[in-house]
């Protein structure tokens, strides 16, 4: 078949005979890896109709009170070994006793900050010529962190431009006796970088 084919396209010279050889051959290459392709095609859907069928008939035999037979109560609790904790009763910590020595793991967050002076502060502060963001979409992309352990909600945003704004922004936030928490990637797991209450100053800005 090759041979005829290649005979056929290569008609005329030498060359021209080897290049329609060299064609006839990646044709049947080409066949071939296609007939492969289809096999395994077959061969996924004969399986999945299989799955399909016997799902089907477990729904159609089973007593409408059965367990699904891959998911038996209490099996996933039983494998990940969840041991039952009573209401405010915090778990063993899983950091080693030598990892962290004299600092202590954070478990709570932190009470939030009541916002005592807080229009005044946005004043001063709009005075110095800083932005302050207090809408809530933006106040909600730094709720959390990279832990998603914590959970807290700053009273607005300054997304840090420059040296001379940041010093600006300390200044007021101090004369006001408003906490700032700077904020960097958010790459933090346990809410050292989340705001609870005040301002946060998101350092990304000055990423250059």
């Amino acid at each position: 078949m090759c041979g005829s084919i290649g005979d056929r396209l290569g008609r005329g010279s030498p060359a021209s005979g080897a290049a329609g050889r060299r064609a006839a051959r990646r044709i049947g290459r080409l066949t071939r890896v296609s007939g492969f392709a289809a096999k395994c095609v077959a061969r996924v859907a004969q399986m999945l109709k299989c799955a399909l069928s016997r799902y089907t008939l477990w729904q159609l035999t089973a007593p409408a009170s059965a367990p699904h037979p891959r998911r038996s109560p209490g099996s996933w609790e039983q494998r990940v070994n969840i041991a039952e904790l009573a209401r405010g009763v915090l778990p063993p910590c899983p950091v080693g006793p030598d990892a962290l020595i004299d600092i202590k793991r954070q478990q709570t967050n932190p009470g939030r900050w009541p916002g005592h002076g807080w229009p005044e502060f946005v004043a001063a502060l709009a005075a110095s010529g800083v932005e302050l963001l207090q809408d809530m979409p933006t106040r909600g992309v730094f709720a959390t962190d990279a832990g998603g352990s914590a959970y807290g909600m700053a009273h607005g945003v300054v997304i840090a431009r420059s040296a001379q704004q940041v010093a600006a922004l300390l200044k007021t936030a101090q004369a006001h006796q408003v906490p700032v928490t700077v904020r960097g990637g958010g790459l933090t797991t346990e809410g050292e970088s989340i705001a609870f209450g005040g301002v946060l100053l998101d350092m990304t800005g000055m990423s250059r």
